[in-house]
C-alpha cells in the first residue's frame, strides 16, 4: 500500500520530460476501430496482440520511469487506451482468448509489483465515451457495464 500521508502531483497517461529526452519506449500506440473493421479476423488480431505487447512494454517503462521520480511525482495514471478495443463488443473476445489472458496475467502483475515496490500511486481515467451524465440511457449502461 502506498504512503497517503506524502502530497503527490503525478502524470496522466503519457510522460514528456524537457530533462529526459530519451522516452520512446513509454509512448503507448493504438489503431482505430475503422482500420480493424476492414481486415481480417486474423489480421486485427494480429495488430492488437503486438498493440497489447507494446502498450504493456510502454506501461512497464513507464512504472520504471515513474519509480525513479521524487516521492511527491510518484502518481501516474493509466490511460484508457492501454487495450485497444478491448471495450468493444466486435473486438472483446481478443481479450479473452486464454493467451492473451496468460500475457496480461503475467505481465499486469510485474508492472503492479513494481508500482507497489516504488510507492507509487496508480489510477484510471475512463474513456471519452464513457458519460455518466449522459441524458441517454443506452450510452449510461454503455459506461457502466462491466466486461
Amino acid at each position: 500500500m502506498f504512503n497517503q500521508n506524502q502530497k503527490r502531483v503525478g502524470f496522466a497517461c503519457k510522460i514528456q520530460s524537457k530533462e529526459s529526452t530519451d522516452l520512446a519506449s513509454c509512448q503507448t500506440k493504438g489503431t482505430t476501430i475503422t482500420w480493424l473493421a476492414k481486415q481480417t479476423k486474423e489480421a486485427a488480431a494480429e495488430r492488437l496482440w503486438t498493440l497489447m505487447q507494446t502498450n504493456i512494454a510502454a506501461l512497464s517503462a513507464q512504472a520504471d520511469w515513474v519509480a525513479q521520480q521524487p516521492p511527491g511525482l510518484r502518481m501516474f495514471r493509466l490511460s484508457s487506451d492501454l487495450l485497444t478495443a478491448y471495450s468493444h463488443d466486435d473486438w472483446m473476445w481478443f481479450y479473452f482468448q486464454s493467451d492473451v489472458v496468460d500475457f496480461l496475467e503475467k505481465n499486469l502483475s510485474k508492472i503492479g509489483d513494481k508500482f507497489r515496490a516504488a510507492d507509487v500511486r496508480v489510477s484510471f481515467h475512463p474513456g471519452q465515451f464513457c458519460v455518466l451524465a449522459s441524458d441517454n440511457p443506452g450510452v449510461v449502461e454503455n459506461s457502466t457495464h462491466r466486461r
